[in-house]
């Protein structure tokens, strides 16, 4: 039998929410990461294969920050980062660097079957808090998909 943990990294690998996790922990960690006057000035925007694009707020930081992009890279390894790139936009600062997103859109609400479908796949998750997240994430996920869109899982030897 699998344990939750290689469970859970190939259901979010399968979702295509592998990336988003990692950046919304980076996100979360960002200023306890670098600390101040740097965290004020950046912010993680993106991971794509790798690479994390940060947000930095002014010219002079981007310039600055080109002298330093190896030490940022070394220190977000922990993170899977290969690479780091900077790029001029939106740096968050409210409530330790966390962006305040608008709730204005409401997902569609689940259907049975896809609910069925999640409770299923967590079924085998014994820690509450942790289920409780990945619920969190995989009715996000399916509410994207759309109805009838759920990935096909393959099934434990």
């Amino acid at each position: 039998m699998r344990d939750a943990r290689s469970i859970l990294a190939s259901l979010l690998r399968e979702l295509g929410l592998e990336e988003k996790v990692r950046l919304a922990s980076l996100q979360k960690e960002w200023r306890n990461l670098f600390g101040e006057p740097l965290s004020l000035h950046t912010y993680p925007a993106e991971i794509k294969e790798g690479e994390l694009l940060i947000n930095v707020d002014s010219p002079v930081w981007m310039q600055q920050l080109k002298f330093y992009k190896q030490e940022v890279a070394g220190k977000l390894q922990a993170y899977h980062i290969k690479n780091v790139r900077f790029r001029h936009g939106a740096v968050y600062r409210a409530r330790g660097n966390a962006p305040e997103r608008s709730t204005t859109k409401e997902p569609p609400p689940l259907s049975a079957r896809e609910r069925e479908w999640i409770d299923q796949t967590l079924s085998a998750v014994q820690d509450t808090d942790l289920r409780e997240g990945f619920r969190k994430a995989l009715e996000k996920a399916a509410a994207r998909k759309g109805r009838d869109a759920q990935p096909k899982m393959r099934r434990s030897r």
